[in-house]
């Protein structure tokens, strides 16, 4: 008896400091929406990892996928959105889409205001997540990426009076949407 309730015990003791050591939550978000002869479907996944902003590595990550962390890490992103998209918006007939986006796929990156060569970071990035997504970034280059000052802001955890990130954005507006470009998420 007393061997199982330190054994219990022992459990227990390890559950905590599991716990409190793997502070992310996941959530994923469907909403779907009828419309005439078509369907709209709105995915979110969110990932929230409290740890600190310097961290450098993704031993401890219990939901965020690792793959995606050491891409973030490696070059030096503050912040990254990425959608992919399929299809015309009627605006007109449907109303406004739950976040709007632009046809095929969009991505914007905020790299940490430290960073010294944001330019090759951006293009290293999107050809490590073109792999990683199974998608057609990697034709992302100067050409077709802007760097806006007011028009995206980021949604994330920023200090007022921190420097400012570097902020990138692209589109690649014929790029198909599959299945695949899930893969880091399953």
């Amino acid at each position: 008896m007393r061997s199982c309730i330190a054994l219990t015990f022992a459990v227990y003791f390890l559950h905590l400091v599991v716990a409190e050591r793997i502070k992310d939550e996941y959530h994923e978000e469907l909403f779907i929406k009828p419309f005439n002869g078509y369907v709209y479907t709105y995915f979110q996944f969110s990932t929230v990892w409290e740890t600190e902003l310097k961290n450098d590595t993704f031993d401890n990550c219990h939901l965020f996928p690792r793959s995606l962390g050491e891409l973030i890490q490696r070059h030096s992103v503050q912040e990254l959105h990425v959608s992919m998209t399929k299809g015309l918006w009627r605006h007109e007939t449907w109303g406004y889409p739950v976040k709007p986006a632009s046809p095929g796929a969009e991505l914007w990156a905020w790299f940490k205001p430290e960073t010294v060569d944001v330019d090759d970071n951006w293009k290293s990035l999107t050809g490590a997540l073109s792999g990683l997504l199974c998608a057609s970034l990697n034709f992302i280059d100067g050409t077709n990426t802007i760097s806006p000052r007011l028009s995206l802001r980021p949604s994330g955890v920023v200090m007022a009076d921190a420097p400012q990130p570097h902020l990138r954005y692209a589109t690649l507006p014929r790029e198909i949407v599959c299945t695949e470009n899930l893969t880091p998420w399953k």
